[in-house]
């Protein structure tokens, strides 16, 4: 069965988000797998980790959204790779519509939409000069279905997995393939992040079922890129066993 699936041994990935959760594990992953890799976060310190145990990996240490760290990307000729994984991402609070902070709005659809549009143009540019390249937007099974205190953030996802749809009808015959990983509840920082630093209250997520692992998601990345170039799949679902969609998991009481 190994021998069905193709050598990533010399690519070049860009890894958005690389400083924790899927990011970082995709990194890891990527590099193991011979992938010269360039990881790009806000924090220096767990990119420089991911230094000390990859010499293929480069990291670059910026916010996504400045206009400064994408230019620094292309400075490192970063855009012009092989694989691209649109990871980085975030959600904060879960604030009713009408409750929530116009900045916290703006942040989201930033990040999780406008510039991860951007940085698939930059690295599109140089696929199609190159014939050849992947795209793998990290959405979320809140691509799929909306829910009370997610309105910015179902957005936000329902719009990367179009991003998906658009580039493949713009793509396919051109031997690059797009895309899309909807991970459903994953044990990472997210929770922390959304609520803003409230570790108990992020603790609370987890309790009572088995989530998903960052590791479980980046298996699934590297079998997906590692697939055939006439193979491309277009989505993965993936949910824990105890996850029936976004806000039906069964927990038991503790």
């Amino acid at each position: 069965m190994e021998s069905y699936y193709t050598n990533l041994k010399n690519k070049t990935a860009l890894v958005t988000g690389a400083s924790s959760g899927i990011g970082y594990k995709t990194a890891s992953f990527l590099a193991e797998q011979g992938c010269r890799v360039f990881a790009v976060a806000r924090r220096q310190e767990r990119l420089l980790e991911l230094k000390t145990k990859f010499q293929n990996l480069t990291p670059i240490t910026g916010d996504l959204n400045k206009e400064s760290t994408l230019k620094e990307i292309e400075a490192a000729k970063a855009f012009n790779v092989d694989i691209l994984i649109n990871n980085a991402g975030l959600a904060l609070g879960k604030d009713l519509l009408h409750e929530a902070q116009d900045e916290d709005i703006d942040t989201v659809i930033q990040t999780n939409l406008i510039t991860a549009l951007k940085i698939a143009k930059r690295c599109l540019f140089h696929m199609k000069k190159n014939g050849t390249g992947d795209i793998v937007n990290i959405t979320s099974i809140a691509s799929h279905e909306a829910y009370k205190g997610g309105v910015t953030y179902t957005a936000s996802k329902h719009g990367l997995l179009a991003v998906s749809k658009a580039l493949r009808e713009e793509t396919y015959g051109e031997n690059i393939r797009v895309m899309s990983i909807s991970p459903g509840m994953v044990e990472t920082e997210f929770s922390e992040v959304r609520f803003k630093g409230d570790k108990e209250k992020a603790k609370k997520t987890y309790e009572g079922f088995t989530p998903l692992k960052s590791e479980d998601i980046a298996v699934q990345i590297i079998n997906a890129l590692r697939c055939p170039r006439h193979v491309n799949l277009d989505e993965i679902i993936i949910l824990a066993t105890d996850q029936a969609g976004a806000t039906k998991i069964n927990k038991i009481s503790l």
